[in-house]
């Protein structure tokens, strides 16, 4: 699938890295923004990219992007993971980009759809506190890329968050309240996203929830990044399938892939298509009935996995005619022996 970016407005200035160069420091913001020169960003959107969406902020310390060795990072996350895409939703990449001190907030709630909604359908999200002085951070770790030294970063870890974490089900009345009143009251941070990226085009997302056509509101470019993604199966049913397929593996302990189970597209989909003949029945998989729930864990309706799922097995919202555009079962339709999570 194809990865859209949507309006990053972040500027880009070009010139050599100074000599004997430090992570950003807080007090460097603050001096900044005192200045009047401190440039920020804010982008949303899907959570997968994450680590090369800090790459391309930090470019190749060449003139292009950060400034080498002055890359620090800042998330609400505790604890001592220091990858970006494993910090939590909630971060801020700071560096100097020709010697000027730059910042970008980074909100990754409620997936793909979020690159869009702040402005489609006026969502509220939540972000990182400015962070200049009174950011709350209260650990700091090493971030160090075996593969290419220009990403390795200062990590600040247990950063205050400005606002809330939207709600499994996407935004609510409440929650757009309560976020817009905390980013207002942490003025020295960007307000508002500027874009950000999104593992499918708005295309597949309903208007109703914030997608559909975006045209108006600004513009998708592929940003050229391939995501894979598959289906995954618990160890029990993996075995099952194997059994109902006549595969086996030497000890029932290894995961041969020669010995791989397979589940086809048009049994997934009666697994995950609401009212499907798997809703509560393995006959349509295993070949014979079970006494085991059938349990389907999926993506909220905002991620981009889950409108990638969608499209491909579901053909929804891409295809008309029998068998097309079917609905995702969703958390509402668990009953009896069929439970959804999201």
């Amino acid at each position: 699938m194809k990865m859209k970016q949507i309006a990053l407005l972040v500027a880009g200035l070009s010139a050599s890295a100074a000599a004997f160069a430090a992570p950003v420091t807080v007090a460097e913001i603050d001096a900044a923004r005192s200045a009047g020169t401190l440039q920020q960003a804010w982008i949303s959107g899907a959570s997968a990219p994450t680590r090369t969406v800090y790459e391309g902020w930090v470019g190749s310390g060449t003139g292009v992007g950060c400034d080498s060795g002055t890359n620090t990072i800042f998330s609400t996350q505790t604890g001592t993971a220091a990858v970006p895409g494993a910090i939590g939703n909630f971060s801020a990449y700071a560096c100097k980009r020709g010697g000027v001190v730059s910042v970008l907030y980074h909100t990754l709630d409620g997936g793909s759809l979020n690159a869009y909604t702040p402005h489609t359908v006026g969502t509220k999200l939540a972000r990182v506190k400015f962070v200049g002085t009174g950011n709350g951070c209260t650990s700091s770790v090493n971030y160090v890329d075996p593969t290419n030294a220009e990403n390795n970063a200062q990590v600040f870890k247990g950063c205050t968050q400005v606002g809330i974490a939207l709600p499994g089900t996407g935004a609510t009345a409440a929650s757009n309240t309560t976020n817009a009143n905390a980013v207002a009251a942490d003025p020295f941070a960007p307000a508002l996203p500027v874009g950000g990226f999104s593992d499918v085009e708005a295309g597949l997302f309903s208007s109703t929830i914030g997608g559909g056509d975006v045209s108006a509101r600004g513009v998708e470019s592929d940003a050229n990044v391939g995501q894979v993604f598959g289906v995954a199966v618990s160890i029990p049913l993996y075995r099952a399938l194997q059994a109902a397929q006549g595969l086996s593996d030497v000890n029932a302990s290894t995961f041969d892939p020669v010995n791989a189970p397979n589940i086809t597209k048009t049994q997934y989909v009666t697994i995950a298509a609401q009212f499907g003949a798997a809703n509560g029945d393995w006959t349509p998989i295993l070949g014979t009935a079970s006494a085991q729930k059938v349990i389907l864990e999926r993506r909220v309706p905002t991620s981009g996995s889950q409108a990638s799922s969608n499209a491909f097995f579901l053909q929804n919202p891409c295809a008309d005619g029998a068998g097309a555009s079917l609905n995702p079962a969703s958390a509402g339709d668990t009953a009896g022996s069929y439970v959804v999570r999201e």
